[in-house]
């Protein structure tokens, strides 16, 4: 972790050193999770007195 501050201008850094020893900035990918895979629809579903009431739930991404 490398910090660095000179009159409000404050940065920090977290760098890592790849198998191959090179030394680099440790990328943002490695922090935020995988998507998983995520069906276009999804069916709901509910049974009352005998009858299937049938209902659908969507998302989508911003």
């Amino acid at each position: 972790m490398e910090y660095y501050e000179n009159g409000g201008q404050a940065k920090a850094k977290l760098r890592w050193t790849k198998p191959d020893g090179t030394y680099e900035i440790v990328p943002c990918s490695v922090f935020s999770p995988t998507k998983p895979d995520m069906p276009s629809t999804v069916v709901l579903q509910a049974v009352k007195s005998g009858e299937v009431l049938t209902d659908r739930l969507n998302w989508w991404e911003d």
